[in-house]
């Protein structure tokens, strides 16, 4: 099992913007759609009754943060167990009533993109979920959405351009397993609620780097090198929007 997420630190909300923050409202249910993982599809892993997803160990601090989404704006309850996979333990959600509705969105393994109402709050609501989990910051222009075997990534594409974004660059890798990765440049709307969540990421970021260190063995040089990689890669693409205009 091959874990894939960004390396580099995430930067911290810009403090100017606190007053756009603040009349950000995610709408929950769209927002916990964007964050669902969708390996190979919805249900080839997440197959248990009245399962919300799982999880890694270094999401706690997203468990916790949609479990307090789950519990405040919804009034429902979430019960978290650990579950099993080989050298790797996950954690394992459940709500029945919150996975009744989650799983009204999909058709088997695919997720129905005209399902998904036509209304920048809930476009943005769920491409913040998505980001949350599976984003990177590039700079302060570019975002990026990386996923692994996903059944539904053209979602990505079709919500992003829905919500108005019209520089997108789509990068498919041919790795075990498969990456789908969404370069964009966000309009000011979209971009309110990315920042929104940028403190949240960050608390993910740490916990993932925590996890390298503790159960990887990475130690500092290590992480450098990595830092240093995937700095070279947005170089990259940084040079790629600015040339063709993107």
């Amino acid at each position: 099992m091959i874990i894939s997420s960004p390396i580099l630190g995430q930067q911290t909300p810009n403090t100017n913007n606190n007053q756009q923050l603040t009349t950000i409202k995610l709408d929950p249910v769209y927002f916990i759609l964007g964050t669902l993982s969708d390996y190979m599809g919805r249900f080839t892993y997440v197959d248990k009754e009245s399962q919300i997803d799982s999880y890694y160990p270094y999401e706690k601090p997203l468990m916790e943060f949609l479990e307090s989404i789950i519990t405040n704006d919804l009034n429902l309850k979430v019960s978290t167990i650990p579950g099993n996979l080989v050298e790797v333990s996950l954690y394992e959600t459940f709500s029945p009533e919150l996975s009744l509705v989650l799983n009204s969105f999909f058709n088997k393994t695919y997720l129905i993109t005209d399902s998904l109402k036509n209304k920048p709050e809930f476009i943005y609501s769920y491409l913040t979920g998505r980001y949350y989990r599976y984003g990177e910051k590039i700079n302060d222009s570019i975002y990026k959405i990386q996923l692994a075997n996903s059944a539904d990534h053209k979602v990505c594409d079709s919500l992003l351009r829905r919500g108005g974004c019209t520089k997108i660059h789509f990068k498919y890798l041919r790795n075990i397993p498969a990456q789908f990765i969404y370069y964009f440049i966000p309009t000011s709307g979209l971009k309110n609620y990315l920042n929104y969540i940028e403190i949240e990421k960050v608390k993910l970021q740490d916990s993932f780097n925590e996890y390298l260190k503790s159960r990887m063995k990475f130690d500092d040089q290590m992480l450098r090198k990595l830092n240093e990689s995937e700095r070279k890669k947005h170089e990259g693409i940084i040079e790629l929007f600015k040339n063709n205009g993107l």
